[in-house]
Parts: C-alpha cells; sequence; structure tokens
C-alpha cells in the first residue's frame, strides 16, 4: 500500500476486499475494513431498523417522511473490465483492490486497481 500511496497523487486510496463471487464488468460488494474496522468481514450483511417518529420533537412529524434504514458491512462498486488478469472475466471473493475516493470525499468511492 505505501508503495502505491507513495508514487501517485492520489492520496485518498484504501484497501477493498470483494465479499462474493463477480463478473469484471459489474458491480461487486466490498468491504473497507478501514471504515469499518469493527464489523463482521467475511460476508454481507443488511440489516433493517425501523424509525419511530415518537422519540422525535418537531413541530409537524409528516414531513420527515421516516420508516425504514437498512444498515450494510459493504458497497457496491464498479469493477471495469481492463482490471481482469485473464479473459474468463471472473472475479473471487477475497479479491483486493485499491479505492479511491474523488477529491477525498468518502462518498464518491472507485475501484482504481487491482492490488496483488
Amino acid at each position: 500500500m505505501s508503495k502505491i500511496y507513495n508514487t501517485t497523487t492520489i492520496n485518498s486510496t484504501e484497501i477493498a476486499i470483494a465479499l462474493t463471487d463477480f463478473t469484471y464488468g459489474s458491480n461487486v460488494k466490498v468491504i473497507i475494513p478501514a471504515l469499518l474496522p469493527l464489523v463482521d468481514k467475511t460476508e454481507p450483511t443488511d440489516t433493517v431498523s425501523y424509525v419511530s417518529n415518537s422519540n422525535i420533537i418537531n413541530k409537524n412529524k409528516d414531513e420527515l417522511r421516516t420508516s425504514k434504514c437498512i444498515k450494510s458491512n459493504y458497497i457496491d462498486l464498479y469493477v471495469p473490465k481492463e482490471l481482469c488478469p485473464d479473459s474468463s472475466l471472473i472475479g473471487l471473493s477475497g479479491q483486493k483492490f485499491i479505492v479511491n475516493f474523488v477529491g477525498g470525499d468518502i462518498n464518491k468511492p472507485f475501484i482504481y486497481r487491482r492490488y496483488d
């Protein structure tokens, strides 16, 4: 990681790990351990929480439109076909990628290259 970090001008990079098998040229569920250090990193999980308006003090609760919140331990990111090491276009879970955040914004990640 330090070699890549020092040789590029992209300073907002992290390692992402594929949680499922995937096809290059499509989306893959990845986890970024630096963002979620204390969660399960073995398989993708979704947790649904239902939000109640009863404990929110607001003049007009109808404007809030709260219902449910889905928490996940993964992010769906697009994996370019150009990153495939061979012509099979098949990737396996556990494959590591280098993810860059556009402008350092944590809400704008993209897969930059494979991590070998």
